[in-house]
C-alpha cells in the first residue's frame, strides 16, 4: 500500500514551507531596503548594515528551525513506510487472498535489530538532507547582499540617474531576482532551480526516499523479497519504463529483475510520484492505461503555475503603485488562461501550487 500523495504533500511542506515562506520574507526586507536607500541616499552604509543583521537574523531562525523539522518529518515518512508494508502484508493475510502467498507472509514483529536498523536509517536519511538545505544559507545571504549592492553600486555610479529612473532601474533587478528566485543552484543534468524550488524537490525527494526505504526495510524485516512500482496515467518519460513492474528488492530473484536498475536508470528520480508495494506471486497486477499527450499536459500546466507565481512575486515586491497594478493584471490574465487550460484538459487545479507563501 504506497503512501497517499496527500499524506507526501503534508510531510514535505511541512520543511520546504519554512523555505518558500522565508523566500518572500527576504525579498520583502530587500524591497524595504532599497526603498529606504532611495528616500535617505546618505543613510546607504547604515542601511546596508541593519539589511545584514536583518538577513542574518532570519536565517539564523531557519538554522534552528531546520533541523527538528527535518527529523521529525524524516522519521515520520519512515514510519509510514513501515506502516504500508505491514498494512501490505494484512492485505495477502485477509480471508480472501492467495493461499500461497498466506503460507509466506507472516508478520514478523519489531526485533531489537530492526530498532536499529530503523534509527540509523532516519539518522541518516535526516542529515543528507540537513545537509544539503543548511548549504545553502550562506549562498542565499550572498546573493541577497550582492543583489543590493549592484543596486546601490550602479545608483551611485550614474548608470541609474533620477529618482524616477533609479526606482526603475532597481525595480527591474528586483524583478530579475523575483523571477529568477533569491539564487540558483545548477544539477547534475544542468537544469537551473531557485532557491524555493530546490528545496522544495530536495525536501519532497527525502520524504519519498524515507518511505520507500521503511517499506522496503519492513518487508526485508518480513523476510519478503519483490515490490511492485505504483503506476500513473502521466509519467515522466524516466519513470515510464518501470511502472507497473515488479521487481526483486535484493537483486537475486531468478524471474524479476533488481529493483537498484530501475533506479539507476530513472526510477524514483528527484520529484518521482512513483511509490512501491509488496507483491506476492500470482496477485494480478493492475495496469493503467498511459494517457497520450498527459505528461505534456502536466508539464504546461506546471509552466503556467509558474508565471501565476512569478507575476505574484513581482506584485510583492513592486516599488509603485503603477507596478503593483500591472503585476496585479497579469497575475490575473495568467489565471484566465489557467481556468480555460483546466476547462479544456479537465485536469485538477492545484491552487497550492500557485501561491508564493506554500510548497510547489
Amino acid at each position: 500500500m504506497p503512501i497517499s500523495g496527500y499524506d507526501e504533500q503534508r510531510l514535505y511542506e511541512a520543511v520546504s514551507n519554512l523555505y518558500i515562506d522565508m523566500q518572500l520574507r527576504l525579498l520583502t526586507l530587500l524591497k524595504k531596503a532599497i526603498q529606504q536607500g532611495m528616500r535617505y541616499p546618505e543613510r546607504q552604509i547604515e542601511i546596508a548594515a541593519q539589511l545584514d543583521r536583518e538577513l542574518r537574523r532570519i536565517m539564523g531562525e531557519l538554522g534552528v528551525f531546520t533541523p527538528h523539522a527535518v527529523y521529525e518529518v524524516v522519521q515520520k515518512a519512515y514510519e509510514m513506510g513501515i506502516e504500508a508494508a505491514e498494512a501490505d502484508v494484512e492485505r495477502v493475510r485477509s480471508p480472501n487472498s492467495l493461499k500461497n502467498a498466506l503460507n509466506r507472509a507472516e508478520q514478523i514483529p519489531y526485533s531489537i535489530s530492526f530498532t536499529q536498523i530503523h534509527t540509523l536509517a532516519v539518522e541518516q536519511l535526516a542529515g543528507e538532507l540537513i545537509s544539503t538545505l543548511t548549504a545553502t544559507h550562506d549562498i542565499m545571504l550572498n546573493a541577497l547582499g550582492a543583489k543590493y549592492r549592484e543596486i546601490v553600486t550602479r545608483s551611485a555610479m550614474g548608470v541609474i540617474t533620477g529618482v524616477d529612473n533609479r526606482r526603475q532601474g532597481a525595480q527591474r533587478l528586483l524583478n530579475d531576482l523575483a523571477d529568477q528566485g533569491i539564487t540558483s543552484f545548477i544539477d547534475r543534468s544542468g537544469r537551473s532551480w531557485d532557491m524555493a524550488s530546490y528545496t522544495e524537490m530536495a525536501t519532497r525527494s527525502a520524504v519519498a526516499r524515507a518511505q520507500i526505504k521503511g517499506h522496503i526495510d519492513r518487508l526485508n524485516h518480513n523476510e519478503h523479497g519483490l515490490v511492485k512500482v505504483s503506476a500513473h496515467p502521466d509519467p515522466s518519460p524516466l519513470c515510464k519504463p518501470w511502472q507497473g513492474k515488479v521487481f526483486s528488492i535484493s537483486g537475486n530473484h531468478p524471474k524479476y529483475r533488481p529493483l537498484q536498475v530501475a533506479i539507476n536508470n530513472g526510477l524514483l528520480h528527484p520529484n518521482c510520484r512513483h511509490s512501491v508495494s509488496a507483491y506476492f506471486e500470482g496477485e494480478p497486477i493492475e495496469q493503467v492505461d498511459v494517457r497520450e499527450g498527459a505528461y505534456k499536459e502536466r508539464q504546461k500546466q506546471r509552466y503556467i503555475e509558474r508565471q501565476i507565481r512569478k507575476w505574484k512575486q513581482r506584485e510583492a515586491v513592486a516599488l509603485t503603485v503603477e507596478e503593483c497594478k500591472r503585476a496585479r493584471a497579469k497575475v490575473r490574465e495568467w489565471q484566465a488562461i489557467m481556468r480555460t487550460f483546466i476547462k479544456e484538459t479537465d485536469r485538477r487545479r492545484d491552487y497550492g501550487r500557485e501561491q508564493i507563501g506554500q510548497a510547489r
